[in-house]
């Protein structure tokens, strides 16, 4: 090849690279129409007919996003009654289904498919762990459902918009931006934003609650009055503390929907929140819903971070123990609970911590938080107890002038965001000590990493406490109070502890 030539044909690549980078997104788009289902499901609209237009990944397009832990071989693709596709000419496509809950495109080598399906929303009736049940419900006056579990996915796109057709006077509550006055068009951000969230369609109420630049959705059932009422306040009181000790406004515009079920429980993914009520509100019930409240409503902030997946589980603690540990810290610092009431729950959560740790240490619980209790204490109250732990022992070694708030700023802004890094075991060491100067490798080798009991009155010294246990033939007990008379400089130390910084 003559030089001027090979030149000729670099200049054509070069030109053909630069417009294909400059070529805009796939232009996705997606139609909901929901439809009465079976005839036991109690005028729920419980089966939906989607029109997806959208472009396949390497010639395949699925109902995959987290389904693996649903315990469903096919996954969300379980509950698919019928598809089709066609090409945009308009000519049929065979879709050949590939386990588990994805189909190649038969003959596809480039652009868009439209692809009409229908779901039988019966996802939450099906006997699964806890998690994405949460975020799937029908009554009679409307649906909640998530996104990876009803729009068919293939190549990411960030040009994404959904339509909703249901009866006479629907509206639609999301964390999407609205694109008309229906309340039933929307665009979403990206496919991430449109398959990790949940929306809930129907007759329900939506009250927006705006806390500086926080801007959240409430949708509540229509018997849910005083519910919505305490959400709101709960709200209000809690984002504002959480996006202090961030140092960060939450996500934008997200979306709690609150719904009575079977059980009590809450879920997060995205900029999504549910709430599940296993009964009616009563004064007995009220501390149970600020707690599940003010606890996903953490993950608004946490739930962001950029955890490395391949190592996920030996950092769960990190995503519920933090999550716990600050929920009970700012109920405490908001006086929205007494002094006495929060160290009763402290040295609760250390029996129960204590009770589990014969089982497995706290990072190997992660596996299997939702396969027996124990590896579910160790997550929820051993993450809490380490977190506690690991912040009266930053406090001890700095003289109390660094804290696990300042850890917190820091993982905010390092694991969240473009430049993200991945959140690990050894990630987390290091920020610890860029943040505070202290070294927590030997600390979270014997406590986290291996089953050894934390010393926590020896790191509690330093702010008046004593934990006091007791072992019996039904397991650990413990309780949690001052150590006598306290010193000037010892209460001024507990009382920074559990003050608003």
């Amino acid at each position: 090849m003559s030089i001027i030539r090979s030149i000729a044909v670099t200049v054509s690549f070069c030109m053909f690279l630069q417009l294909a980078l400059a070529s805009p997104a796939a232009a996705d788009s997606y139609h909901v129409e929901f439809l009465p289902g079976r005839s036991d499901d109690d005028g729920a609209m419980r089966r939906a007919k989607v029109t997806a237009i959208i472009t396949p990944k390497h010639g395949r397009i699925g109902l995959m996003r987290s389904g693996t832990d649903t315990g469903l071989y096919h996954q969300w693709a379980t509950f698919v009654e019928s598809i089709e596709a066609e090409r945009s000419d308009g000519t049929p496509v065979e879709l050949i289904y590939e386990p588990h809950g994805q189909w190649r495109v038969s003959g596809w080598r480039r652009g868009e498919v439209t692809v009409r399906y229908t779901m039988s929303l019966q996802h939450d009736r099906f006997m699964n762990d806890p998690g994405d049940d949460e975020l799937a419900s029908a009554t009679a006056y409307g649906v909640m459902w998530t996104g990876r579990a009803l729009f068919m996915e293939g190549a990411p796109s960030d040009n994404i918009t959904v339509t909703f057709n249901g009866p006479e006077n629907w509206r639609v509550t999301s964390p999407w931006k609205t694109t008309d006055n229906t309340g039933l068009a929307f665009k979403s951000a990206d496919t991430d934003d449109l398959l990790d969230s949940a929306f809930f369609a129907g007759t329900h109420d939506e009250t927006i609650v705006t806390i500086g630049s926080i801007e959240a959705r409430l949708a509540t059932g229509p018997e849910m009055t005083a519910e919505r009422d305490l959400y709101k306040q709960t709200l209000e009181t809690y984002l504002p503390i959480y996006a202090s000790l961030f140092d960060s406004a939450a996500v934008e515009a997200p979306v709690i929907v609150g719904i009575r079920g079977s059980f009590w429980g809450g879920g997060v993914m995205g900029r999504s929140i549910s709430l599940t009520h296993g009964g009616d509100l009563i004064p007995q019930t009220i501390p149970m819903v600020i707690y599940i409240v003010s606890h996903e409503a953490f993950h608004l902030w946490n739930a962001q971070w950029q955890y490395n997946e391949r190592k996920r589980s030996e950092i769960e603690w990190m995503a519920e123990g933090i999550a716990e540990y600050y929920t009970w810290l700012s109920s405490i610092r908001s006086n929205n609970i007494p002094t006495d009431y929060f160290l009763t729950e402290l040295g609760n959560r250390w029996a129960t911590y204590r009770n589990a740790l014969s089982h497995r240490s706290i990072s190997a619980a992660g596996a299997s938080k939702l396969k027996d209790s124990q590896s579910y204490d160790l997550v929820y109250s051993g993450g809490m107890m380490a977190t506690w732990a690991l912040d009266m022992f930053i406090r001890q070694q700095t003289n109390h002038e660094k804290s696990f708030d300042d850890v917190l700023k820091a993982m905010q802004a390092e694991y969240t965001g473009v430049s993200a890094k991945d959140l690990t075991k050894l990630s987390f060491i290091q920020t610890v000590k860029s943040s505070t100067g202290v070294d927590v490798t030997s600390f979270t080798r014997q406590h986290l990493s291996q089953s050894h009991p934390m010393p926590m009155n020896d790191l509690l010294d330093g702010v008046g406490l004593c934990l006091t246990e007791n072992e019996t033939d039904d397991g650990w007990s413990a309780t949690l109070g001052n150590c006598g008379d306290l010193t000037d400089t010892v209460y001024a130390r507990q009382t920074e502890w559990m003050a608003m910084q």
